[in-house]
């Protein structure tokens, strides 16, 4: 992509975002990913034409032949108002950044594109649940390790004390996993 000049703020260009691509096939995916940005894109053949002259200087790329140029406004206003102001500062930094827009997504229509965009963001969520779920599942390995561990202490108290026969009726031993020892406590307590 070729963003070769973003006006905006200047003389003649406070209520639209002007911008300068370097060639007119470069636009037409420009200007139909900011159209997906909530922009309303014209000036150009491929956005509803270009207005004759005086419209724009009579030395404007909009008058190439075909256009480099386009015009643009948040969808659904022409005016000045703060909000618009506000949305086309971001719109005009971010094309500043001179964004990469492929012949595949500029061809992807609105509802495509955000159904691609949702999948890639139910993605990022579903790597972070799954990150999330390991790193909980690590936590709770080590805290049974630690519970495997107090069991066999636990355990060797109650012999060297001769009151091992409790953990005899629970049939558990000096190797019972702290895990079968949850079992065996939760079984007695929720007995009928």
């Amino acid at each position: 992509m070729g963003v070769k000049r973003v006006v905006w703020r200047t003389t003649g260009h406070f209520n639209h975002l002007h911008l300068d691509c370097d060639t007119s096939a470069e636009c037409i995916p420009l200007g139909k990913e900011l159209q997906r940005r909530g922009c309303r894109v014209a000036e150009h053949e491929a956005f509803g034409g270009v207005a004759p002259y005086p419209v724009h200087m009579r030395t404007s790329h909009h008058y190439d032949n075909p256009s480099t140029s386009l015009d643009v406004n948040k969808a659904g206003t022409w005016g000045t108002s703060d909000v618009e102001q506000r949305f086309l500062d971001g719109i005009a930094a971010w094309l500043r950044t001179n964004p990469t827009i492929s012949d595949e997504e500029a061809d992807l229509t609105v509802a495509e594109h955000n159904l691609l965009q949702s999948a890639q963001e139910q993605a990022v969520r579903a790597r972070d649940l799954a990150e999330e779920l390991a790193t909980r599942t690590a936590a709770m390995e080590a805290t049974l390790a630690r519970l495997d561990m107090l069991v066999t202490g636990l355990f060797d108290d109650l012999v060297s004390e001769g009151r091992d026969t409790h953990a005899a009726k629970y049939g558990v031993g000096r190797d019972t996993s702290a895990r079968r020892l949850l079992e065996r406590i939760s079984a007695q307590v929720h007995k009928p």
